[in-house]
């Protein structure tokens, strides 16, 4: 995921990408670049994906149309070097049948028309919009106690709560459930867990006029449970 890591939104710089595809040419090998979300990053942050600088054909790049429109689509792509062409279309023959020849020439018009353009840039500026305001109101309910990473990917947002020991992660979610807000712990997503708490937050599908009480909810449930150090801190 060079162009950026799930979750933490980390983009690989240019250096550590020339490293990559430097390494894969000396092994003779392949790049599979899952590049899941390229058009929701945010455009003040927007990156290329790593086969657009690729030399040499050998990057696999995956993409899908799942997350702009809706996972029963079925609709992804992978671009593939021309040499490993004629294994991949022989896997897929084995593997299924492709999707509906009907709903491929719906996207296809929706992509030559441009309406698939002016509906990301749509989605761009309502995105960002959500993003300030959940950023805000995380300001707002836990001060210093919360601090937020992976704000360049659009639609999530992953959340340090510093002063609760990892131990309590399934209380706190628990917690925010009973009021109505529902959350996910990103310790799966470690090789070495951090010892706090720490949450993956998707906004993108909240009405942003619905973020703030989200928030005023969850911190509610953060004072449940929190220590009263932490509690002292954002003034409660």
């Amino acid at each position: 995921m060079p162009s950026q890591q799930f979750p933490t939104g980390v983009v690989m710089g240019e250096r550590q990408r020339a490293n990559l595809l430097n390494w894969a040419y000396l092994r003779g090998a392949y790049v599979i670049e899952d590049d899941f979300e390229p058009d929701h990053q945010l455009v003040s942050m927007a990156a290329p994906p790593l086969l657009a600088v690729d030399q040499r054909e050998q990057v696999i790049y995956i993409g899908a149309f799942a997350r702009e429109f809706f996972p029963a689509l079925h609709m992804a792509y992978v671009v593939v070097p021309r040499e490993l062409r004629p294994f991949f279309a022989a896997a897929k023959w084995i593997a299924d049948s492709g999707a509906r020849f009907l709903m491929q020439r719906v996207l296809a018009r929706y992509l030559s028309t441009g309406d698939y353009q002016r509906n990301l840039r749509r989605l761009s500026v309502l995105l960002e919009g959500s993003r300030k305001k959940l950023l805000d109101s995380l300001r707002r309910y836990f001060g210093d106690c919360a601090v937020a990473e992976g704000v360049t990917v659009g639609g999530t947002l992953l959340i340090h709560f510093l002063d609760l020991p990892r131990a309590l992660t399934e209380s706190f979610i628990l917690h925010a459930r009973n009021h109505g807000v529902r959350i996910a712990s990103a310790h799966t997503y470690y090789a070495n867990p951090v010892k706090h708490v720490t949450l993956l937050v998707r906004y993108a599908h909240v009405p942003s006029e619905h973020l703030d009480g989200a928030l005023c909810r969850l911190g509610q449930a953060y004072r449940e449970i929190a220590p009263p150090l932490a509690l002292r801190a954002i003034g409660h």
